[in-house]
């Protein structure tokens, strides 16, 4: 029954003893690309370690053979006879095979996920870097407002230092919205996921300045993520805008109007010279 559960297993198995192997399941065979047990057993299972561990095994086998104690699970590199590498999770335990001190090794292939744990830290890496550098304020709190993470446009857009800003909460640097509304807010992202909006936010050295708020809700971590950005020059050139575009609304009804009465009507300046003279003015005037 022991050598039908070995035999089956799914989990590679090996015997080791005098730096050599004596047994391995068809699992262990498959994972060194071996046809059979026949063309690894009696060979140096060192062969089949990648050097940069070698060490590490060797002071695992010294524990395991001579202290008789059990070792933790370790991530190795194992080479297949085709010189091929695998990423192989490895642990094991004494084992008395025959009249050997052996060591019993349990080893499963772990390639795709160290594919997976490379790309998530890419991607950590690509994301830490995009908001290291991005120009748009970004900030992690909790439920309760207590901010948790800050880049350094933020700390630059709010005038405090990083160490400085995770001791503060979304109401010490709100100027014109309460703390009700921050909690309906934070309860918009909750139930619709995002909520994004515009309010004024209070830098360090109390000037109020507005600010675009888009936040989201990370859900696995319960927590929201907001980007914040400065648009007080946007607010400006808005304010700008608009009162050049009531200017023209004036000046083109003035227009129509001061060319359509039948009366003169002469603009100077402060230096007292025309500016503007009506149609009918110049009719009057006799020259344009």
């Amino acid at each position: 029954q022991f050598r039908a559960l070995v035999e089956n297993s799914p989990e590679a198995i090996y015997v080791g003893a005098d730096g050599k192997f004596l047994y391995l399941n068809p699992a262990a065979v498959r994972l060194f690309g071996a046809n059979s047990a026949d063309e690894l057993i009696g060979q140096p299972y060192m062969d089949r370690i990648h050097p940069d561990y070698h060490a590490v095994v060797n002071d695992r086998v010294r524990h395991i053979v001579d202290e008789k104690v059990n070792v933790a699970p370790l991530d190795e590199k194992y080479v297949r006879l085709n010189g091929e590498l695998v990423d192989v999770e490895v642990s094991a335990v004494p084992f008395r095979y025959g009249d050997l001190n052996a060591g019993l090794v349990f080893f499963r292939d772990i390639t795709e996920r160290k594919k997976a744990e490379a790309e998530l830290r890419t991607q950590a890496e690509r994301h830490s870097t995009l908001l290291a550098t991005t120009g748009d304020g970004f900030w992690i709190c909790d439920l309760q407002g207590r901010l948790l993470e800050v880049n350094d446009a933020f700390a630059r857009m709010t005038g405090y230092t990083r160490e400085e800003l995770l001791n503060l909460t979304i109401p010490d640097i709100e100027a014109v919205e309460t703390p009700e509304d921050t909690a309906q807010h934070i309860h918009k992202v909750l139930t619709e996921g995002f909520d994004r909006f515009e309010s004024k936010h209070r830098h360090k050295s109390g000037r109020v300045y507005d600010v675009e708020i888009l936040s989201s809700y990370w859900a696995t971590q319960n927590k929201l993520l907001v980007f914040t950005r400065d648009i007080t020059e946007q607010k400006k050139a808005e304010a700008e805008l608009r009162k050049s575009r009531e200017l023209l609304r004036s000046i083109a009804i003035s227009k129509v109007l001061t060319e359509a009465m039948g009366i003169g009507i002469i603009g100077v300046n402060a230096q007292h010279r025309v500016v503007f003279a009506n149609p009918y003015a110049q009719h009057l005037l006799g020259t344009t």
